[in-house]
């Protein structure tokens, strides 16, 4: 049996046959090895290409090599691959039935090295994830998270699904800001001192020029938005952190919370209404609590005088009327 081989279908395998295939194969295979290491480490530093480039060539030589060799290791070994259409019929059905998924994933990866929606390096958000592309494999895609978590993604599901790459085209990014004031505060000062603060970090681009946004009137504080682009959209946390430090520590920048405004506060008695605003708290002058409870909110007393005038009045009526006409 050794000798003489296993017969299937119209073709006979032996054991030197078998023997021919591997070690033809395997040799192909230690060439593209070796090929993909003298092109990663020699040949493509010393050119123009980025890491995502060549990250992507090394591994279609890779696939390339592999085919090369096992198309070889066959050739080599004698048979015939005409007279194997019924075992690669037989094959090709349970491709379709049970590896479907392992074989989308294959083309996807494919189409990923070709295209290049994304490559290495690349910060993206898919599937609920957000992180940087550290390898594209032929069935799925290593995503490292900024908390340092490696997530594994289907190939397939970078290819269906909507993938939101911040580095595409370039490192450049916006930032947005969000800054609330007290109201009664110097509107021109405070975009004066926004802007400074944003042109004072050395990430944020001179052009496009940084921008302050009047976004609305809160409920109490004037809302403001700092937009300013950044060289590297990956300091996007960093220069964000700086910029609050920077405008928090502005001296000029407090300001009395007194300016806030503050809602009003309704007091019903006797059928009658009656509003005063709330008190306004000054931090930069306080005052005694005595002159606080006499000047900036209405007392106990006052606010029970509707219902002493209205009890005096009865009164009056009553002894009105038990009076001796």
């Amino acid at each position: 049996m050794l000798t003489e081989g296993v017969e299937l279908g119209e073709t006979r395998f032996s054991l030197e046959m078998l023997i021919t295939l591997v070690l033809v194969f395997f040799l192909g295979l230690l060439a593209t090895r070796w090929l993909q290491r003298l092109l990663r480490v020699t040949v493509l530093p010393r050119t123009r290409m980025d890491s995502g480039a060549q990250t992507a060539l090394v591994t279609g030589i890779g696939y390339l090599g592999l085919t090369i060799a096992a198309l070889t290791a066959v050739s080599a070994a004698g048979l015939n691959l005409a007279s194997l259409a019924v075992v690669a019929g037989a094959l090709s059905v349970g491709i379709g039935f049970g590896l479907q998924t392992i074989v989308s994933n294959f083309v996807s990866g494919i189409i990923l090295l070709i295209e290049r929606p994304i490559k290495e390096g690349d910060w993206i958000e898919v599937a609920g994830h957000s992180g940087y592309v550290r390898k594209i494999a032929v069935r799925s895609t290593r995503i490292e998270t900024f908390d340092r978590h490696d997530v594994i993604v289907p190939n397939s599901a970078l290819i269906a699904e909507t993938v939101k790459n911040m580095t595409l085209t370039s490192q450049v990014g916006r930032l947005v800001l969000p800054v609330g004031v007290a109201y009664g505060s110097d509107l021109e000062r405070t975009r004066r001192l926004l802007l400074e603060a944003a042109r004072a970090q050395p990430s944020v681009l001179a052009a496009p020029a940084p921008a302050v946004l009047f976004m609305g009137l809160g409920e109490n504080s004037l809302d403001f938005e700092l937009r300013c682009y950044l060289k590297d959209i990956g300091d996007l946390l960093d220069v964000r952190s700086e910029l609050l430090f920077a405008i928090y520590g502005t001296a000029r920048w407090r300001r009395p919370a007194s300016a806030f405004r503050s809602p009003s506060v309704t007091s019903t008695s006797g059928g009658s209404s009656r509003c005063w605003p709330r008190s306004r708290v000054d931090t930069a002058s306080p005052r005694s609590p005595s002159a606080a409870t006499g000047r900036d909110r209405p007392t106990a007393d006052a606010a029970a005088r509707p219902a002493r005038v209205h009890t005096l009045c009865t009164l009056l009526a009553g002894c009105l009327h038990c009076a001796p006409r």
